[in-house]
């Protein structure tokens, strides 16, 4: 996880240095946009939603004033813990503890539609998208005390991986001429184990601009 942080911030200073880097005289449109920021989820698992937390990064090849080329990558992941306290019969009760790790990972390819000319603080977007979508699943279930049965020490992993589509926008607001802060949130489509799930994600972040 630390190596995953480090090349992020890495990657961020890159960009800073090459869009501070900049000729502010320039007014033609930036053609090059990337977006870091954290996003959330609330996953269809069929029963209920989820939330889930994560990281989302994007990068957009602007072709003209109004349109956009975008690749996204997010990923969100939910951890949880049962604890399962005084089962069998006494004296030999036992308790069992079931950590369960999902993750929800996509990658998509669209258009960016915005006014990429404009000189105003906010600046809203939509986009479109259509990708793919992998749900795993990690499953690890451990004796906290007394004697457990075998029957109840196991690990279950299963992924699937399927269709992915995303519609929605946000907004740019002006940090400087070349740094926007970016809300945005849309609906996200994934179908996986033959079940369409429909979520719904929102999240912030930075996006940086040069040509």
């Amino acid at each position: 996880m630390k190596g995953k942080f480090l090349v992020i911030t890495i990657l961020i200073l890159a960009i800073c240095g090459s869009v501070f880097a900049q000729d502010d005289s320039d007014d033609e449109y930036k053609k090059n946009e990337v977006y870091v920021g954290y996003t959330g989820k609330l996953f269809d698992d069929v029963v209920d939603y989820e939330y889930q937390g994560g990281i989302q990064t994007s990068y957009v090849r602007n072709v003209d004033r109004y349109i956009g080329l975008k690749g996204e990558f997010a990923t969100t992941k939910k951890n949880e813990t049962i604890v399962r306290s005084n089962l069998g019969t006494a004296p030999n009760n036992f308790s069992v503890t079931t950590r369960n790790a999902r993750r929800v990972t996509t990658l998509m390819g669209g258009v960016e539609i915005k006014d990429n000319k404009s000189k105003k603080t906010v600046v809203p977007f939509a986009h479109a998208l259509a990708g793919v979508g992998n749900l795993s699943n990690t499953i690890e279930t451990r004796c906290s005390q007394g004697n457990c049965p075998e029957a109840e020490i196991f690990d279950v992993s299963n992924s699937d991986t399927g269709f992915a589509t995303s519609y929605g926008g946000g907004a740019d607001i002006k940090i400087t001429k070349n740094i926007t802060f970016r809300p945005q949130a849309d609906y996200s489509y994934i179908k996986l184990d033959g079940i369409n799930r429909h979520n719904v994600r929102f999240g912030a972040g930075i996006v940086f601009k040069w040509n």
